[in-house]
């Protein structure tokens, strides 16, 4: 009489000489016919479902009415499976009392098969492999069509050393049922001994693809979890990129299920990612976000992707959608917030200023007491040339800068603001800028020749300004403006001399940069070299053609020198 296997599923364990804990398949008791061969392999593998087995027929019973022996036998063996199955598992099980209970039940129903199976399971865990390999030979002469008991007779053979055997029957049961887990295990194990892992990979993809369409994604993600598992476990595993190479293709066969298979998507995305391989990473994470759009991790994994890939609007657009599922997840604002910086500076780089600007007005809507927000607002006011909004932003962003977020006035703030002091002629808030950065980062060479050269340009505290600039270039001898700076200082101390050398050095080394060559020009003239203080302005000026500054200067020294001429002509 045919009985139930009471929700008994198989369940991966560690290899065998690692630690060496199994858990076979239970047995399909109502074994298939062999005319079902044929459908099985063509149609999806469905779980077997049978009716329960009623002890109580007519003809189970004595003419008293009562059970006869063999059906109370039975009886009594399926309230001890049950008794058994209600024992606990894991480390704090009592497996010699189980043990004990599935002797019992055997021994009142030999054809008990999924008894046999899980006394053949303790029996493996403890070791005693040829008695485990008795009771499944014993169960699959009974039941010789059953693929779940075959595959863990397999398992049984493999660990005892049986290699060719085992391989033979979980192929042959693979290749009926694509789902037996066990069977990809056992397989993959056997190719492991044998130092050809990747081999048994092949084996089993074969099979697999065999089976076509029917074949469903689990299988293949079975495959891909299972060789992971192995490789891992592995005394000397395979490099990561080898794994990587190896595991794709088999999640490409399970993502190309049908229908879509989220997990499968998901982890076929997180493998192309880790081989580089963006914009295919992000293209699978968006099918498996179009599936679940609810899924945090995944719709990260598209904003991170699109932010590398310069989708920057995009990942934007996935990250608050993240923030209304998950309002309260650590570190996303601080994310968007530079998402939507990073995209407004994209925008003010391809001159796109009226939109960096709405960008950056949004950006303040969602984060108004964003300090580094209102800076970057000061940034789009001067691209606008709106200064006076510029440093109204600036203001704001200083104000808004608390201990939380003291790195907003950092050295871009300063150079911004600056730079727009200078620009807007406030020259006394400039110094005092100029001194303040210098006192925060006093062994910048940057903001030691901006002092300098603020001083120079002044004429006011030139040894001071000298001092500066000398310490400077000793910090950064390779740095033509701070070059410059040392020269033009010398040339307002009254120095044209000492200023020449450092001068033209410093024109060489920005390349002629026209307002360097302006200075050569003037140290030249200072020094009575007019004929190369021309020279020079004229390098400039083609520079900076609308440098009417110049234009003058060469004028004047073109005409003093005609004068100096003429003056100096004989008489006739």
């Amino acid at each position: 009489m045919p009985r139930i296997s009471l929700n008994y599923s198989p369940r991966p364990r560690p290899r065998l000489f690692r630690l060496v804990t199994v858990c076979l398949a239970a047995c399909s008791l109502a074994a298939a016919p062999a005319a079902d061969t044929a459908a099985t392999a063509a149609s999806a593998p469905q779980p077997e479902t049978r009716p329960p087995a009623h002890l109580t027929d007519a003809q189970d019973r004595l003419g008293t009415g009562r059970l006869n022996p063999a059906a109370d036998a039975r009886s009594q063996a399926n309230a001890l499976y049950a008794e058994a199955l209600l024992l606990p598992d894991g480390p704090a099980a009592d497996r010699d009392q189980a043990m004990d209970l599935f002797r019992r039940i055997i021994a009142l129903d030999p054809s008990f098969a999924d008894a046999r199976v899980k006394l053949a399971d303790l029996l493996l865990q403890s070791g005693q492999f040829d008695l485990a390999l008795a009771q499944l030979q014993t169960a699959a002469a009974a039941h010789p069509d059953s693929l779940p008991i075959e595959v863990d007779l397999g398992y049984a053979l493999r660990l005892r050393g049986q290699n060719d055997e085992a391989r033979r029957l979980c192929t042959r049961a693979l290749t009926r049922d694509p789902t037996l887990s066990l069977a990809i295990r056992v397989l993959l194990e056997i190719a492991d001994d044998q130092d050809d892992l990747a081999g048994g990979v092949l084996h089993v993809e074969d099979i697999l693809q065999a089976g076509g369409s029917h074949v469903p994604a689990s299988s293949w993600l079975d495959l891909a979890r299972l060789y992971i598992e192995i490789a891992d476990a592995d005394k000397a595993p395979p490099p990561n990129d080898v794994i990587l190479k190896t595991r794709l293709p088999i999640l490409q066969q399970a993502a190309a299920k049908s229908p879509p298979d989220p997990e499968a998507l998901t982890l076929l995305a997180v493998t192309y990612r880790d081989l580089d391989r963006k914009a295919d990473a992000l293209k699978t994470f968006r099918r498996a976000v179009a599936l679940n759009p609810d899924d945090i991790d995944s719709l990260l994994s598209c904003a991170s992707l699109e932010s590398d890939l310069g989708h920057i609007a995009d990942a934007i657009r996935d990250d608050e959608k993240v923030s209304a599922l998950s309002p309260d997840l650590p570190n996303l604002p601080g994310i968007l917030a530079s998402l939507y910086l990073k995209l407004a500076l994209s925008q003010l780089e391809q001159n796109e200023v009226k939109p960096a600007g709405q960008t950056l007005a949004s950006a303040q809507t969602r984060f108004p007491q964003s300090a580094q927000i209102r800076f970057y607002q000061a940034v789009q006011h001067r691209c606008e040339k709106n200064d006076d909004a510029a440093l109204a932003s600036l203001a704001q962003a200083l104000a808004l800068a608390t201990p939380s977020q003291a790195d907003a006035i950092n050295l871009d703030y300063y150079r911004q603001t600056a730079a727009i002091l200078n620009i807007t002629g406030q020259k006394t808030a400039l110094e005092a800028l100029l001194r303040e950065a210098l006192d925060r980062y006093p062994d910048s060479p940057e903001w030691m020749n901006e002092l300098a050269y603020f001083w120079a340009d002044q004429g006011r505290n030139l040894p001071e300004a000298l001092a500066l600039s000398r310490r400077a270039a000793a910090l950064d001898p390779a740095n033509g403006p701070i070059i410059d700076t040392c020269g033009w200082v010398y040339f307002q101390m009254g120095r044209p001399k000492d200023a020449l050398p450092y001068l033209q050095r410093a024109a060489l080394m920005t390349n002629n940069d026209p307002v360097v060559l302006q200075h050569v020009g003037d140290a030249c003239s200072k020094l009575g070299l007019t004929r190369e203080a021309i020279a020079a302005w004229s390098r400039a000026l083609e520079k900076d053609p609308r440098n009417g500054d110049l234009a003058n200067r060469i004028d004047a020294a073109q005409a003093q020198a005609k004068n100096a001429h003429l003056r100096s002509a004989p008489n006739p």
